[in-house]
């Protein structure tokens, strides 16, 4: 995830934000390369949130173009190539953003783990969703009976 991406996103995350989703939208507009779209339970935690995201991507030196819908219940926030937006429930459902850029990409990773016991090899992919930053998986790919030679800090495996 890019630095401005991670910022934004971590800022919503930080003031409590209601399901913070990222889309990637660059293969299917030119307005931006991601979507940042998270929820607030009031007035006041729309403005809290659209703040916080704002202080924080000031302070990491990325810059503001514009904003929208200050007084609203759908403030938008456009650096140039992540555009965020953030609602209240209301006008969440209402505009459903998420249906409407359905064909934009929903973010999952993969990272893969290793790990090994006196029988077995194991290697697993932690399955990671940048939406939320939430790691929400871990299935075990392989798994290889094998004999482990060595101390605890380095190992030789015979599989």
């Amino acid at each position: 995830m890019n630095k401005k991406l991670e910022t934004a996103v971590k800022a919503l995350d930080s003031k409590k934000a209601v399901d913070i989703e990222v889309k990637k939208v660059s293969e299917v507009t030119v307005i931006a390369d991601y979507f940042v779209i998270a929820g607030g339970t009031s007035n006041t935690h729309v403005r809290a949130l659209a703040d916080e995201v704002e202080f924080k991507m000031r302070e990491a030196g990325f810059e503001l173009r514009k904003t929208e819908g200050i007084s609203t219940g759908w403030i938008l926030l456009d650096y140039y190539d992540i555009i965020v937006h953030v609602f209240l429930p209301t006008d969440r459902e209402h505009y459903n953003l998420e249906k409407l850029w359905t064909d934009a990409e929903k973010k999952i990773r993969a990272k893969l783990r290793y790990a090994w016991d006196e029988n077995y090899f194991y290697i697993a992919a932690e399955l990671v969703d940048d939406n939320t930053l939430n790691h929400f998986s871990f299935v075990i790919l392989q798994q290889h009976q094998c004999a482990v030679d060595g101390s605890e800090n380095a190992a030789t495996i015979n599989i």
